[in-house]
């Protein structure tokens, strides 16, 4: 019998992570159930992303009426598979805590459990429940009468697998479950070692959400962190909005001169290598593309817009940056630039 792979995707970063780990898991056959959000610009960035030759089958879930849809998947997912004579090797994904993903995964019968990034809220899942194994666990009498009616088995108590691999781009090396580093070694292959750092060029500042929200950084403080790298004239800065950034937010950054409001198709990475962007500098906040983009770029400097939080995974993600030496400097709460070399 031939093995497949599959690949379990929700966001635009996670079909980059599932991309890489096509390359890292080997099969012959490569499967992608992407699951299809209701954020516009999510959808918009997921449709760029998405080269149907790479896959040999491919799903789409829409987020509605789950308790319906998902067991219709699953059924149609096991009929692919046995008309075509497979068996799963890995069923990869990239939310812990899913309902929709947990319930597939109750349902298929596979090798191995990969686990790969979901941005920093991968940190967040890894403590909470993969480092003390924390079993998945939802109960719900009556959701669960209508699955097992549509010939689906409830999720109930998922443990976290006893062989489960964390592909991720963090360094969870010193920990007790296995895991394999992913460098995007094939996203990288693919634009001829372009290099995005130029000394003279204009920062690249990236957007965050919430802001002006109930407990979040405050509109003008948001506008001032823009504003100091903005005094230098002859500097101009890049401005890469967060995809749930409001209208308001949107007006007051595009008012800002020497600003440059950039709206992008596709993850900031992807775009970056596609349309050879050089920055002399990223700046952001505890964001997934603080690492990536590191990655990418190994001589881009990255500075850290610090809120002060002191939550455990707050603490957890400055652990990651300072392991992997990605920053060279911040930005303090109360605005003031501090180098680290």
């Amino acid at each position: 019998m031939k093995v497949a792979n599959v690949f379990y995707v929700t966001s635009p970063l996670q079909y980059l992570c599932a991309f890489e780990a096509r390359k890292a898991f080997d099969a012959s056959c490569n499967i992608l159930i992407l699951e299809v959000g209701d954020t516009v610009r999510g959808l918009e960035q997921l449709q760029q992303l998405i080269s149907r030759d790479t896959w040999d089958c491919t799903f789409e879930l829409k987020t509605g009426n789950r308790t319906f849809t998902t067991p219709a998947f699953i059924r149609n997912l096991k009929r692919y598979l046995s008309s075509n004579g497979l068996s799963i090797d890995h069923f990869c994904f990239g939310e812990f805590a899913s309902w929709r993903v947990n319930l597939v995964r109750k349902n298929l019968s596979f090798r191995r459990t990969v686990y790969f990034d979901d941005g920093t809220l991968s940190i967040n899942e890894v403590e909470k429940y993969i480092k003390p194994a924390v079993p998945y666990s939802r109960k719900r009498w009556f959701h669960d009468l209508l699955l097992r009616l549509q010939g689906v088995q409830p999720v109930g108590v998922l443990p976290v697998p006893d062989n489960l691999l964390v592909y991720s781009m963090f360094d969870f090396s010193d920990e007790l479950f296995d895991s394999q580093i992913n460098q995007f070694a094939d996203l990288l292959s693919r634009f001829d070692s372009f290099n995005a750092y130029d000394a003279q060029g204009p920062v690249a500042f990236i957007g965050q959400g919430a802001i002006g929200h109930k407990n979040q950084k405050a509109l003008d403080a948001h506008l001032k962190e823009i504003m100091l790298f903005t005094e230098n004239k002859a500097q101009k800065v890049v401005y890469f909005p967060h995809r749930n950034e409001s209208e308001a937010v949107t007006k007051a950054v595009k008012a800002i001169e020497s600003v440059e409001y950039h709206t992008p198709d596709r993850p900031m990475e992807l775009e970056i290598l596609t349309k050879r962007l050089t920055f002399s500098r990223v700046v952001g906040p505890y964001s997934t593309a603080l690492f990536t983009l590191k990655k990418l770029f190994p001589e881009l400097p990255v500075t850290l817009l610090d809120d002060g939080r002191q939550s455990q995974v707050i603490l957890e993600i400055r652990n990651q940056l300072n392991k992997e030496q990605i920053l060279d400097s911040i930005i303090t709460k109360d605005g003031h630039f501090e180098s680290l070399n």
